[in-house]
């Protein structure tokens, strides 16, 4: 964190410091709840197309790859 912010916050009155505040807990809670809501989109997404990943050969023909090591020296 920058210590210039928090000089300048040093130097606001306590009604300011309150503010900025409640400011910064709005914001907190509105990104929270974006989040929240993207990761219930993701999911539902995710839960309609299980099936295809599951079954669709051309969806899972890399699977089989799955086990191998990458990074392995050959």
């Amino acid at each position: 964190m920058s210590t210039q912010i928090i000089d300048t916050v040093k130097t606001l009155s306590l009604f300011d410091k309150v503010t900025l505040m409640e400011l910064l807990i709005k914001d907190i809670k509105e990104e929270t709840s974006k989040r929240t809501e993207q990761a219930i989109r993701m999911e539902q997404a995710a839960e309609l197309l299980l099936v295809d990943y599951q079954t669709d050969e051309e969806l899972t023909a890399f699977t089989s790859l799955d086990q191998e090591n990458f990074y392995e020296a050959r």
